[in-house]
């Protein structure tokens, strides 16, 4: 197919493909499922747009043994399926920057012999299901966003899995099953955007964010030899393929040995790197390159990490209590006493609980300026003018306080009954 002629379904497009092609999907829904015996690269539009729904299938996606690493499958939401992405026969795709969610039984099926690599997926809502299911030894799951399950990552015992910098929450059944928690795995509420409308951005303050694996920085100048020296080796193992980049010029190499500071690689690289230039190391799971500025080279966990759609979607400051454009000292103050009265306007989240969550949420916003306005009328601050702010208003209206001063006059009078009214339903996210 071309941009002007498409296929007309995600089969067609599959089966005229050669080894090695690039199947790229547009946005839409996709109602099929699909097998892949063969390596190509089937790369949807986005996973807010486009859409496989498998319409009750056993498997959504089954790849077959002819799938090896060169395989990939990206920027997909899969739903509506027994088993999301099911890797037989030693099938080994790379499966990242997907959402799962809405599947009976196993988000993804890891095969015996199967090398397949699950990176910055998120395997949420399946709540009689599986996320992850593995007999392989040699599983590498990295940066997932796994909560909402009924398991989280299941593999059978004996076997030693690569799994880190992934937040495994609240399945109910269990978080992991014969295998344990990355070292620097979490556990907390993701804080998707809107999860109930099936958004699994990340919301400002989302422990997720910059949470995934990081780069390494140079501890010394690489001027030379097959030895980098770095501030830490996280995440990095023998057979990895490592870049390092300046900003000017970038190489690739592949990792031979490894210490907790210094990384191996089979051969040289052509030019020098240097401290001062703030050269680092990434590897596919540490890089952050497509995320939004401005980035600190630390990518997100999730469905969302290393896309133009990483970082929270709320640019709106949590905690401007006074309405000044900037979460400071005064908000501070403000902040505290709300917080210790159990007061409404302290629920920065909008959970309806003033709790440790909204603390939080304050913190990581403290010390923001130029925020964006928030809409008139939102007294509680969480982003909209909703009954809430209307119970707030109408209190502060009654005793002439200076925050129903919505106006900015100085007086409390019948022109900010009128904003509030103007503003009520408003969201300013």
């Amino acid at each position: 197919g071309t941009k002007d002629n498409p296929y007309n379904s995600m089969n067609e497009g599959i089966n005229a493909a050669s080894e090695k092609y690039t199947v790229l999907v547009a946005a839409g829904t996709y109602e099929e499922s699909v097998t892949i015996d063969k390596d190509i690269r089937l790369i949807g539009e986005s996973p807010s747009t486009t859409i496989i729904d498998a319409g009750a299938a056993a498997n959504a996606i089954i790849y077959d043994y002819l799938a090896g690493e060169i395989s990939c499958i990206e920027g997909f939401a899969i739903r509506n399926a027994d088993n999301g992405i099911n890797c037989a026969n030693g099938a080994s795709p790379l499966i990242r920057n997907n959402i799962i969610t809405g599947i009976g039984t196993s988000g993804i099926i890891y095969g015996y012999s199967s090398t397949a690599k699950i990176i910055n997926n998120t395997i949420s809502g399946n709540t009689d299901a599986t996320a992850i299911q593995s007999s392989s030894s040699d599983m590498t799951v990295v940066n997932n966003i796994i909560t909402g399950n009924d398991i989280g990552i299941d593999s059978d015992a004996g076997l030693d899995p690569r799994i880190d910098y992934n937040n495994v929450w609240s399945n109910t059944g269990s978080d992991y099953v014969g295998c344990e928690a990355g070292i620097h795995d979490i556990s907390d509420d993701p804080s998707f955007a809107d999860i109930a409308n099936s958004d699994f951005h990340l919301a400002n303050g989302s422990p997720c964010l910059d949470a995934g694996d990081p780069v390494e920085e140079l501890a010394a100048d690489c001027t030379g030899g097959s030895t980098i020296t770095v501030d830490e080796v996280t995440n990095m193992e023998i057979g990895d393929r490592i870049r390092i980049t300046d900003g000017v010029n970038s190489e690739t190499d592949v990792v031979v040995a490894v210490s907790e500071t210094t990384i191996e690689i089979q051969g040289e690289f052509m030019n020098d790197y240097l401290v001062t230039d703030g050269a680092y190391i990434f590897t596919d799971t540490s890089d952050a390159s497509k995320e939004p500025e401005p980035g600190n080279y630390r990518i997100d966990m999730g469905a969302y990490g290393n896309t133009p759609e990483a970082g929270s979607t709320q640019e709106y400051c949590y905690g401007d209590l006074d309405g000044d454009g900037d979460v400071d000292g005064s908000d501070l103050s403000e902040f505290a006493i709300a917080y210790s009265l159990g007061e409404q306007r302290a629920d920065l989240n909008g959970d309806t609980f003033v709790d440790s969550k909204d603390l939080a949420l304050f913190a990581a916003n403290f010390g923001r300026t130029n925020c964006p306005e928030r809409p008139k009328g939102d007294l509680d601050s969480d982003g909209d003018v909703d009954g809430h702010d209307l119970a707030e208003f109408t209190m502060a209206y009654a005793l002439d306080e200076q925050r129903a001063d919505l106006n900015g006059d100085g007086r409390v009078n019948s022109n900010d009954i009128a904003l509030f009214a103007a503003s009520f339903g408003v969201t300013g996210l």
